[in-house]
């Protein structure tokens, strides 16, 4: 199973986020949407899937556009360190973060 995301980004941006598997917003991807774009180094997000690899259990796959203009060596970093945030939850099986293209329209209106 997957869900997309269509939601607003928050007006406040904390640095850290908590995820669940909940399926109680199954099929809106709402919260979880929310939840990526409240990471102060995520501008938007054009791409969003989330499947349920198990009981409570996520995996991840997003493009997202990184805040700044670093040089390609530094993103890798920085997605690096962002996948490992968002896995760091107990509900976060794996993530996977590619960079957005310019192009691409925003899931967020």
């Amino acid at each position: 199973m997957s869900t997309a995301c269509s939601a607003a980004r928050s007006a406040s941006a904390p640095s850290t986020c908590s995820w669940s598997a909940s399926r109680s917003t199954h099929g809106s991807g709402r919260p979880r949407c929310r939840r990526l774009l409240e990471l102060a180094e995520v501008e938007r997000v054009t791409y969003l899937r989330l499947e349920f690899v198990g009981p409570r259990q996520l995996y991840l796959v997003a493009d997202v556009d990184l805040s700044g203009d670093d040089a390609e060596p530094h993103l890798a970093v920085r997605l690096r360190d962002l996948e490992a945030r968002v896995s760091s939850s107990p509900a976060v099986v794996d993530t996977t973060l590619s960079l957005s293209a310019p192009d691409e329209p925003s899931l967020v209106v």
